[in-house]
């Protein structure tokens, strides 16, 4: 289903901007399902979005504040307030984000792939970038195991839809710097590791699980 909605989405917008709807780089196989837009109650994405292009490159994030919540209701007011903060004091168009991760490993959607998103720091570095956000503050915990499962399978999807190489997966710091923009301890020491080791593409290390993951009820 997640490969159904991201090729329907490029199609449109390739077909929109007069050329010929991309085909997959490779045969995918099947991803997470990402929980819709209409679950957490998302605002309309306001008239100033830009389209993204075909996706050449991913950035992970984290939300940069402590999260406990796993119920499902919990986690769609906390992705709620997210884009109301991004959309009234940032102005921007949407949530910054394509895809947000909560602690229970739900992969929910957010900015429409279609349009480029708001979250690596300018409108070079946000070209044909897709955004990942996983709920929590990354310096200070550990990512769950769920979370990490989830991310993993996630970018794994994106790579194979798109032909997107590993070295072109991103933490928000490793893109900022590459664009001049300065640094940020975004997404945490405890999941910069893993990030790193996506970009590789290699097994996860034991540094990059951040310890023991922090369970639900």
């Amino acid at each position: 289903m997640l490969f159904a909605l991201l090729a329907w989405e490029t199609s449109v917008l390739r077909t929109e901007e007069g050329g010929e709807p991309p085909a997959p780089a490779r045969e995918a196989t099947s991803g997470p399902v990402a929980i819709p837009r209409g679950a957490w109650n998302a605002s309309p994405v306001r008239p100033s979005a830009r389209p993204m292009g075909t996706p050449r490159r991913i950035t992970v994030h984290h939300s940069g504040s402590r999260s406990s919540r796993y119920a499902v209701a919990d986690v769609a007011r906390e992705i709620r307030g997210i884009q109301h903060d991004h959309q009234d004091r940032a102005g921007w168009a949407d949530i910054a984000y394509h895809f947000v991760i909560d602690r229970a490993g739900r992969l929910w959607e957010g900015r429409p792939l279609a349009l480029q998103g708001a979250h690596a720091g300018n409108d070079a570095s946000n070209r044909g970038n897709i955004g990942i956000c996983l709920l929590g503050d990354f310096d200070v915990e550990g990512p769950t195991a769920e979370q990490r499962r989830t991310l993993r399978d996630l970018v794994s999807c994106l790579e194979s839809l798109y032909g997107i190489p590993p070295a072109e997966v991103h933490s928000h710091r490793g893109i900022r710097v590459a664009h001049g923009l300065g640094s940020t301890i975004c997404p945490g020491r405890h999941l910069l590791a893993m990030v790193e080791d996506l970009r590789c593409d290699g097994p996860e290390s034991p540094s990059a699980t951040g310890g023991e993951p922090v369970l639900g009820p």
